[in-house]
């Protein structure tokens, strides 16, 4: 049986029984209470009469003879019967016994009315207009842009509300008409989106639309900003033990950020003592790099402290210095500098210079300092300190 046929009975009006069969015989096949054609299994009462099941349900005595409702049995012969009979369909579609017409108006016939299958819907059309009317049914499981399954009818809001494929405007305001699982990345580019000055130190937030007009009519107060910025870099860079004299920077400090780091070797002098000759410290991140310090010992025994571009992209324009700091933390803390204008990296290149103690002098820089929850009594610590320039006179 087709999936949209509610039952076989319901096919009983679009059978037109050919007007030749004998009358006995047709009143003979039908249900002998409501008298409709028993195209499916009749049941007998212990009376003799036969009944339909829908009937069947209904009675609590047999409505012709009044006898007690009690069943035989199932009366297949009346059915088989019934099947037989000579028929055309309503329509004039088919002409042949009941059961072809049966099959034809059950699978073919284009004008009958059959329900629609989508559940929840139960529409009956004539099935000629079926195919149109599921793919319009409201009913109907559709498939998003995004992937997901739902009736037809909870797709608009679905879209409108939830769906990151489904389109918005932008709500900062530009007028843009974007994905909504693209709306993050359109806040870096909305022209109306609120951003904060580039110029480090400017307070001001701006729509980006309004940023190139703020930068043009601030040129004079980023001036100052810049200058005070790089004077408080100057103070802290420069102390009374920098090589040579105070002047100008001949360089642009690029991020007006100092980054420092401390490198613990540990146990120092007990490794001396061993004959070891080179100290790396760790691979640590700066400046969009890998970078690494080397204390090693040169052949002709010197001690050379170095910085190690381990892996960058590009070059880089660096300043750095080393501090040993003393374990009295004495003004006489040894530092090692390297040029105001700073040194050029490229990837596996190092740069430091020797350290001009002995390595007597160096072990009193050893001291006693925490360690992951121990105290190391042998510990050289090694600051560092660097910054990226640009090559700009100022």
């Amino acid at each position: 049986m087709a999936a949209e046929d509610v039952s076989t009975e319901r096919w009983v009006e679009y059978i037109k029984l050919d007007d030749k069969e004998d009358g006995n015989l047709v009143h003979a096949c039908t249900c002998h209470a409501c008298h409709t054609m028993l195209l499916v299994t009749g049941y007998m009462l212990a009376c003799g009469h036969t009944l339909c099941s829908g009937c069947l349900e209904n009675i609590t005595e047999c409505p012709l003879c009044k006898c007690a409702r009690t069943i035989a049995g199932p009366n297949m012969a009346l059915r088989s019967l019934a099947l037989g009979l000579k028929a055309t369909c309503q329509f004039g579609c088919v002409t042949g016994n009941v059961e072809v017409i049966l099959k034809h108006l059950m699978a073919d016939c284009l004008r009958v009315t059959v329900v629609c299958t989508h559940a929840g819907c139960g529409a009956l059309v004539p099935r000629k207009e079926l195919k149109d009317h599921r793919d319009s049914c409201e009913w109907a499981i559709v498939r998003c842009p995004c992937g997901g399954e739902m009736e037809r009818l909870d797709i608009s809001e679905h879209l409108s509300t939830v769906c990151p494929k489904g389109n918005i405007k932008c709500h900062m305001g530009c007028g843009a008409t974007i994905r909504r699982c693209e709306a993050f990345g359109h806040q870096a580019t909305c022209p109306d989106a609120v951003v904060p000055c580039t110029v480090r130190g400017c307070p001001e937030i701006v729509r980006r639309r309004e940023l190139a007009d703020h930068m043009a009519k601030s040129m004079e107060r980023h001036a100052r900003v810049a200058s005070n910025l790089a004077m408080c870099l100057q103070r802290q860079l420069v102390t009374d033990k920098w090589a040579g004299e105070m002047k100008p920077m001949a360089v642009a400090v690029k991020g007006l950020e100092i980054t420092s780091f401390a490198w613990f070797l540990h146990p120092f002098k007990a490794e001396l003592l061993k004959g070891r000759e080179k100290f790396c410290s760790p691979v640590f991140r700066a400046l969009q790099g890998g970078w690494r310090m080397v204390l090693e010992k040169t052949p002709e025994g010197v001690w050379l402290l170095s910085l190690l571009l381990t892996t960058r992209v590009e070059s880089a324009l660096v300043r750095f210095k080393f501090v040993l700091p003393t374990c009295s933390h004495e003004r006489d803390t040894e530092h090692f500098y390297f040029p105001h204008g700073g040194v050029v990296f490229r990837e596996g290149q190092a740069r430091g210079g020797n350290v001009k103690m002995s390595q007597a002098d160096l072990e009193t820089y050893t001291t006693s300092r925490g360690m992951g929850g121990e105290v190391c009594q042998d510990c050289l610590l090694i600051h560092l300190y660097i910054q990226e320039v640009d090559t700009v006179q100022i």
